[in-house]
């Protein structure tokens, strides 16, 4: 390890501790640029990942993560919230998404690039913030593959006709939501990693189209239970499956038929997730703010490996012990902040320039905006329903708009999109703002004590580790900075990979 590091010894962490603020100063806010993130950031990982999917693979495996994870697995425990309007739970969230996506494509177009919200935080808000949504970013993908591998296991069962209480092992002594051990859902997830890591996915991604019939499936299953309005009856673990399970009509094959579709689109949401989940570690760790052996690429397979290793076993003993209930209101929560966190940044990167622009009239605005939403939240959870109620509502609703008006009136944008960029701005991701924080409300307490202890825990990791890495890294020229505006290109081959954005 070099010797100016300050992990090289314990004498040199610990006074790398003690100039621990000056160090914050520094890095917290410092912000990238997009050629970095597309150039030299991307060079951290030596070998660069190989790519194989052709852009059907990437749609076909898109839209099996989406009905795989979010239709099959979450369906049962939604309706215990919505009860027979989980169509309109769907409907307001798939909108919610929508604008989302809005954000993120604007980004995208302009940075392609594997780090998603966190490179996307890194050009806007900083190294802090970056870090904080990355770790929640990551979390989630964790949190939601163990919940998805834990679907699975009840859809198998229901498909041989054997309860999945039969293969999970109650320990007694374990708190409720974590004392079903689930050995088969650890097995599936290990197989997948494996499959990640040695470049397997083309010849999964065939068997994993099997599952369009689980999108027939839907179709079936979905209009008898909402017109039969028995959504009181429905499984909450495998609530597609097992509506039809033990009839003895003409319709009681369609839970084979379902679940076994199910099955393969549970299949496609877990590859998928635990594709991404790898390669956001590995990104994390081209910036050095968690340790740069995430970042390494296998020479021979062009994977990140390591990283896929980790979170992979990391998923693993998640999914064997937390319960579906557990798990599912940590994905929201984390999920809803990464969407906030974004559509502000995206607001942020189109009207300041950094180093040219004042930011505090669009940082009043953002910071504005968002108290005004959450004043609606709390206004729409905790008063009771009346008139009062009514008016106090449109009263925060009124002040939103204004707010966003006003600022939409007096403040000019400073960037436009080269390719593509959200449109209507700044109205699409402030009213993406406004729905993440109304749906923030939603989730119950535990889920943000959870919430704020891994943020806690998290915090803690960037103040005792990462602002250190990242010092190290700046001082010995890994890291770059904008100065003077001026963007200084190292290599004539880098500059000519990304020409066509400088």
């Amino acid at each position: 390890m070099d010797s100016s590091s300050s992990f090289s010894s314990l004498r040199a962490y610990l006074n790398a501790l003690s100039h621990t603020p000056t160090r914050l100063a520094q890095r917290a806010l410092s912000v990238s640029t997009s050629y970095d993130e597309m150039s030299q950031v991307r060079s951290r990982s030596g070998t660069s990942m190989r790519k194989t999917l052709r852009w059907f693979d990437l749609v076909g495996l898109g839209i099996g993560g989406m009905v795989g994870a979010g239709v099959f697995v979450t369906t049962g425990h939604a309706t215990r919230y919505a009860g027979p309007a989980v169509l309109l739970s769907y409907a307001i969230a798939g909108f919610c998404a929508l604008l989302s996506a809005f954000c993120y494509t604007e980004f995208a177009v302009d940075m392609p690039v594997a780090g998603g919200a966190f490179s996307y935080l890194r050009v806007t808000f900083g190294e802090f913030a970056a870090f904080l949504t990355g770790a929640n970013l990551v979390a989630d993908y964790v949190l939601s593959n163990a919940a998805v591998a834990r679907g699975l296991t009840v859809y198998l069962g229901t498909t041989i006709g054997i309860s999945s209480a039969k293969w999970r092992l109650t320990v007694p002594s374990f708190p409720k939501g974590f004392n079903e051990i689930d050995i088969v859902a650890v097995a599936v997830v290990l197989v997948i990693t494996l499959v990640i890591c040695y470049r397997l996915l083309p010849h999964a991604v065939p068997t994993m189209k099997l599952h369009s019939q689980s999108q027939v499936s839907y179709i079936i299953i979905n209009l008898p239970r909402d017109l039969g309005n028995i959504y009181k009856l429905i499984n909450a673990e495998a609530p597609f499956s097992a509506a039809f399970s033990g009839r003895s009509d003409a319709w009681g094959w369609i839970s084979g038929v379902i679940g076994v579709g199910a099955s393969f689109g549970i299949l496609t949401s877990l590859l998928v997730a635990m594709l991404g989940q790898a390669r956001y570690m590995c990104v994390i760790g081209r910036s050095n703010v968690v340790p740069s052996w995430f970042a390494r690429v296998h020479p021979k397979t062009s994977t990140p490996v390591n990283a896929s290793a980790f979170l992979g076993i990391f998923t693993a003993a998640i999914a064997l012990f937390t319960d579906l209930d557990v798990l599912l209101n940590l994905v929201s929560i984390g999920t809803l902040f990464v969407f906030y966190m974004v559509a502000n940044a995206v607001i942020y990167r189109r009207y300041v320039a950094t180093g040219t622009t004042n930011p505090w009239p669009t940082l009043s605005f953002l910071c504005s905006f968002s108290i005004t939403a959450i004043m609606f939240t709390l206004i729409w959870k905790f008063v009771p329903t009346g008139g009062a109620k009514a008016g106090m509502l449109s009263v925060s609703g009124v002040i939103a708009i204004a707010i966003l008006q006003l600022f939409h009136c007096m403040v000019p944008q400073v960037r436009k999109p080269e390719f593509w960029g959200v449109p209507f701005m700044p109205w699409i991701p402030s009213i993406s703002i406004f729905l993440n924080v109304f749906l923030l409300g939603s989730l119950d307490g535990p889920s943000y004590v959870r919430f704020g202890f891994f943020s806690a825990v998290a915090v803690l990791f960037y103040v005792f580790y990462s602002v250190h890495a990242s010092f190290d890294a700046a001082g010995d020229g890994s890291l770059t900075a904008i100065k003077n505006g001026e963007i200084h290109v190292e290599s004539k081959e880098i500059e000519d990979q990304i020409s066509f954005k400088v």
